[in-house]
């Protein structure tokens, strides 16, 4: 794997090995036709494809940033088709062949960059035209996938803390959402020559729907089932950044403003952040950051702002709230197992949704999912 020229990540060049290269294409679920890596390095995953479906494969592309890397592969494997990309620069994917061939490709194979320097991430749209500042491994599988076509697998190696991180967050929760995304080994740190990294193995398959693989397992033990009826939940992180609080202009029509702090005594930060801010009621609170205790669990029956520290769980069914409180404090050590974070503690929205899941709840991204609507 390498990173872009001109970037601000150093040169990443940490290649596959070859028994980890066999072992990642046992995760392809496909006999594909075509199979391509986008960061290709020495060519051992497409090397591993070549050998795995010798029979069936009708073409091996592969791209590097490197000139040198692909002149040398050119050499050793003449019949692939190969060339050179930068995969983080919009003009050098458009020119490259390998980027435009993108929708004919079955398997996608990569051992993406890893290297961060700096935390500023890279660029890309995530969902609805939005743009995220992702870690280089995470940006380059949604830059790709963007590009694949439905059914299209992708098996890649990513830092373990991929999964987990708020950076990439977006696009994770996007995985989780739209395809069909597992999470797979987990990789010794000693997998790569002269660096200990931590990494594990995901696969994707694009547009299969949210994964009910058992390859991927909840990290969350499964509590009882839960009685039949609607039990669909949107999850919203809190709009207000309190280092801006101050600066936010006040109007005519204003909220209370609860902090993570203030969620026990249920005394706000501020009487008179603008209403836009505000999230409807009812909902129940949970702490985005630091381990939550019992109080913090709270049921808001009329709409006020929340910080970005903050998340509002919103039952699709107003009668559920009362449901949603019991069950999040009955288990209270469950969640606070799936906090996580070297610094302060903290949990992105799939995790949130994780739990919720495990609890017999059903997060969906905006409207009820079950019909009773």
């Amino acid at each position: 794997m390498s990173t872009h020229r001109g970037s601000s990540h150093r040169d990443d060049r940490h290649y596959t090995p070859r028994e980890l290269a066999r072992v990642m294409t046992k995760y392809a679920r496909t006999s594909p036709r075509v199979v391509a890596d986008l960061a290709c390095g020495d060519g051992s995953l497409l090397a591993a494809a070549e050998e795995r479906w010798s029979d069936r494969l009708g073409s091996v592309r592969g791209s590097d940033v490197s000139r040198s890397v692909i002149a040398g592969l050119q050499s050793m494997y003449p019949r692939w088709s190969l060339g050179t990309a930068d995969a983080f620069r919009q003009r050098s994917r458009s020119a490259s062949p390998i980027w435009r061939g993108l929708p004919e490709v079955d398997l996608l194979l990569l051992n993406p960059p890893f290297s961060h320097r700096g935390g500023q991430g890279v660029r890309v749209a995530v969902g609805l035209g939005r743009h995220h500042a992702l870690s280089p491994g995470v940006a380059l599988i949604q830059l790709a996938v963007s590009q694949l076509s439905q059914g299209a697998e992708v098996v890649a190696i990513l830092p373990s803390n991929s999964v987990r991180n708020l950076q990439d967050e977006p696009a994770i929760d996007l995985w989780r959402r739209f395809h069909r995304f597992s999470i797979g080994d987990e990789l010794p740190s000693s997998t790569f020559d002269n660096v200990r990294a931590s990494s594990i193995l995901v696969r994707l398959e694009k547009g299969a729907g949210p994964s009910t693989d058992p390859a991927s397992p909840p990290l969350l033990r499964r509590l009882p089932e839960r009685p039949e009826g609607c039990r669909c939940i949107t999850v919203r992180r809190g709009r207000v950044k309190m280092h801006r609080v101050r600066g936010i202009p006040r109007s005519a029509s204003s909220v209370e403003l609860f902090h993570t702090t203030q969620l026990s005594n249920r005394t706000p930060v501020e009487n008179n952040v603008p209403a836009a801010f505000a999230h409807s009621a009812p909902f129940v609170t949970l702490p985005r950051v630091g381990l939550p205790n019992e109080s913090q669990v709270q049921a808001f029956h009329r709409s006020v702002a929340l910080s970005d520290c903050v998340f509002a769980l919103t039952p699709c069914l107003d009668h559920n709230v009362d449901s949603l409180v019991n069950d999040l404090r009955s288990n209270l050590s469950v969640l606070r197992a799936a906090y996580h974070g070297s610094c302060a503690a903290y949990l992105t929205i799939g995790d949130v949704c994780e739990v919720l899941r495990a609890m017999g709840w059903h997060p969906v991204t905006a409207t009820c999912e079950c019909g009773c609507r």
